[in-house]
This record gives structure tokens, C-alpha cells and sequence, in this order.
């Protein structure tokens, strides 16, 4: 909840680019205030004329918290781009939350929509991951020096009355420097150290899902709500893959009932009443209610599992329908599109991206050594909002820690950039 401002000097800098730059980019690691300063730039932008704000995001999960945080309605980019005739042509300004997730050509599509006239305000971590798709437009806006930057440097984020662990450990991470652990005095940060090799990540796997019971006794949350946990991996030949923690957390938290309805994904998961679950894809087809109609569900979206029917109809397959709570809506799933989610107890680093949640368990094993860089582990240890418990080897972690630039990539963009300013 955002109240009184009271900008540091990087913050009171950015909102003062803001007001006389036409574009800008605003970046700053977790914890810095870029909620504070987003929600103080468009207050004064709206008191200075303009009526018709679009705020957009790449994820369904980015779009709504970016709605939660700023009080102001914001929608994913594929959305707002299949709009014929939607807001973004009459915009007076546009702002682009989690661009370090936005792909070469979809931030091309977002740009050539804007209008000449509007302000542009583009938000995100530059060292995050890059996308999953080509580019890294992010750091290549910055790089190129064409575009005005503004750098949110002080933490504000707090725990326990001091400083954030998670903020400092993830400066310790980006420096290449090993974070500090201290797990009684540690208020937002814990390490579980377990033996190195493959009977070390046997050993994790067992601390992982205790970690999650663990956290939800210690902070009061709901271990199937608000604690996910993160791996490097989700091929089945991983130790320490997505679906092992899925299976276990369900059968855990969520197991078989008598009455309890259940449905069998394609994929080998089996998707009940009370799940958490992740849609995939982005899809526009969807029914969803609020209220009123709408369709379409996104890539990202995390949501939970209301009900689930069959109706048997004679001559014919049967009629399968699923509810999903969607937080802000309810999507309504059929056979066609309910293969386009997924258990979500557990996902990988690149599938939260965009997301926060209250606690998050990392696997940081030596088995994973050729995923672990040190973007995945910075990535991951800032998905976390107020508990962050990393799970693993010395090995593991010293291992992420150490690699760096595998993540970068080789593109032009940057030069070009250069050269049109120039």
C-alpha cells in the first residue's frame, strides 16, 4: 500500500527525468522503491494533463501486480495489442513493467503502437534474465546511452528493522561475492547447506519440501497460496526437477479424496480441486468472469482450482469443465484449452520471472552446475517478498555465484541505437 512519498535522492531524480524526458527508463534491483517512484511519476503525469495512461506488462501475473501496486489497470501486452482500436493509438503515455522479460520483436510491435506524442516509460532489472525469446532489449536500451536513465540505488525494503537480507544478498550475488547466511539472526534469508554429489541432492530434496513446511509455521503463510518453490530444471532426468516437487507438495497439501474431483493432464500430472495451478500460454479464448463476461487467460497467470466436472453425455465424450480462481476472475476451462495449464507448486526460475511470492525455496545444488549462473540465482532469490530459503551445496552455490555472462547475448541493437541518436 503506497502512502505519504517521501523519494530518496535517486527516486526524486527519476521522477524528475520523468517530468521532462519524453522516454525514460527506470530500473533498480527489488526493494529500491520502483512501486513508489512508478506510482509518484504517473500522479504527477495525471495532474499535469494526461488522461489516458496504458500501463502494460509480458506476463498476466506482471500485469496484476502491477494493477495491486499502482492502483491502476494494466494488461498484458499481447492483450493490449490485440485490441483493434484499443487505448494504446489514443494514449498520452505508456508505461512497460518487466521489460528485462520483453523479447526483441514483441517490444518492436509494442513501439511502432504508441503514438509520436506520447510519453514512454519503460520499468524493469536489468539483471534479471534476459527474455526467452531473442534479445536483450533492456540492457541494450541502456547500453546504447541513446535513452535517459534513472537508477534507484537505496534500499527501503525491511526486515526485522534492518535492511533487507534479501535486498544486501542480492547486491553481495551481482558483485560476485558469496551472500551471507545466519540463520539466527537472519530474518528474511536462510541457507540449507547439504552435502555435495547426487546423495547430497536426495538430501535437498527432503530439506526443500521441510523448508516449505517450515516457512508457513514461521511467517503464517499458506504453504499452497504463498510459498513456491524454485528450480533450475524441470527435464525428468533432473534430481531436483519441477514435477518431483510438484508431485510431492500435492500429495502433501492437496492429496486424494473421496469426494474430491480430479482430472488427468495429458502430461502426466493429475490436476485437483484445491490446486495451484500456471497457465502457459497466452489465450484469448477463454471464458472468465468478474462480475461480468470477458475471455482470455495469459501466459504466467497463477491461479487456483475451484471445481472440476464431468458430464456424461450419452453417444458423446464427456462434457469436462473447470474452475479456476484467478484472483481478479474466474476462468472457466474445457477439454480443448485445459491442457494449457500446469501444477504449480513448484516451477522453474524462468516461470516465476515476473511473479513474487510471500516465501521462496531455491534449489541450489551442485547437480544442477551447468544451469546454475549467477542471473538464475539473482533472479530467483528476488522473486521473494519476505522469506527467501535456499536449499543446497556449498558447491552448488559457490558455482552460481562464480558464472557469470552466460546469459548475455550478442545482438546489435545497442550499435544501431547508437547510430540513429548519432
Amino acid at each position: 500500500m503506497i502512502d505519504a512519498f517521501h523519494p530518496d535522492a535517486s527516486q526524486a531524480a527519476a521522477i524528475d527525468l520523468a517530468e521532462r524526458e519524453r522516454v525514460l527508463v527506470l530500473t533498480g534491483a527489488p526493494g529500491r522503491g520502483k512501486t513508489w517512484t512508478l506510482t509518484e511519476i504517473l500522479r504527477r503525469w495525471e495532474a499535469a494533463g494526461a488522461r489516458r495512461v496504458v500501463l502494460c506488462a509480458p506476463t498476466g501475473k506482471a500485469a496484476k501486480r502491477m494493477t495491486e501496486e499502482t492502483r491502476r489497470p494494466a494488461s498484458t501486452i499481447h492483450r493490449l495489442l490485440a485490441q483493434e482500436d484499443g487505448p494504446i493509438g489514443a494514449a498520452d503515455a505508456v508505461v512497460i513493467d518487466e521489460c528485462s522479460m520483453v523479447d526483441t520483436l514483441l517490444l518492436a510491435r509494442l513501439l511502432a503502437a504508441v503514438p509520436a506524442s506520447a510519453r514512454l516509460l519503460i520499468v524493469g532489472d536489468v539483471d534479471q534474465l534476459p527474455s526467452i525469446g531473442a534479445g536483450q532489449v533492456l540492457r541494450d536500451l541502456i547500453d546504447s546511452g541513446s535513452v535517459p536513465v534513472a537508477r534507484l540505488t537505496e534500499i527501503h525494503r525491511q526486515a526485522g528493522g534492518e535492511a533487507s537480507w534479501i535486498c544486501q544478498n542480492a547486491d553481495r550475488i551481482l558483485d560476485g561475492q558469496m551472500p551471507h547466511a545466519d540463520n539466527d539472526r537472519a530474518t528474511d534469508y536462510f541457507w540449507r547447506e547439504v552435502p555435495a554429489g547426487p546423495d547430497g541432492a536426495e538430501a535437498a530434496a527432503a530439506q526443500i519440501i521441510d523448508a516449505v513446511a517450515w516457512a508457513a509455521r514461521r511467517f503464517g503463510v499458506d504453504p499452497v497460496r504463498d510459498v513456491a518453490v524454485l528450480c533450475p530444471k524441470r527435464k525428468e532426468d533432473a534430481p531436483l526437477r519441477v514435477g518431483r516437487f510438484n508431485e510431492a507438495l500435492q500429495a502433501k497439501y492437496n492429496p486424494p479424496g473421496v469426494r474430491k474431483m480430479e482430472w488427468a493432464h495429458p502430461n502426466g500430472e493429475t490436476i485437483r480441486v484445491g490446486d495451484r495451478v500456471r497457465h502457459t500460454v497466452n489465450s484469448y479464448e477463454i471464458d472468465c468472469s468478474n462480475g461480468g463476461s470477458s475471455k482470455g487467460v495469459f501466459n504466467g497467470e497463477v491461479g487456483h482450482v475451484k471445481s472440476i466436472d464431468r458430464t456424461k453425455r450419452k453417444g458423446r465424450p464427456d462434457l469436462l469443465r473447470i474452475e479456476v480462481d484467478l484472483g481478479d476472475r474466474t476462468a472457466t476451462y474445457t477439454e480443448a484449452n485445459a491442457v494449457e495449464m500446469v501444477l504449480a507448486y513448484a516451477s522453474t526460475v524462468h516461470g516465476a520471472q515476473g511473479s513474487g511470492y510471500p516465501v521462496v525455496v531455491i534449489a541450489v545444488h551442485d547437480v544442477d552446475a551447468w544451469m546454475l549462473r549467477r542471473p538464475l540465482l539473482y533472479t530467483a532469490l528476488t522473486r521473494a517478498e519476505r522469506c527467501a530459503i535456499l536449499v543446497g551445496s556449498d558447491k552448488g552455490l559457490r558455482k552460481a555465484v562464480a558464472t557469470d555472462g552466460d546469459y548475455y547475448r550478442r545482438t546489435r541493437l545497442a550499435v544501431r541505437l547508437r547510430d540513429v541518436a548519432a
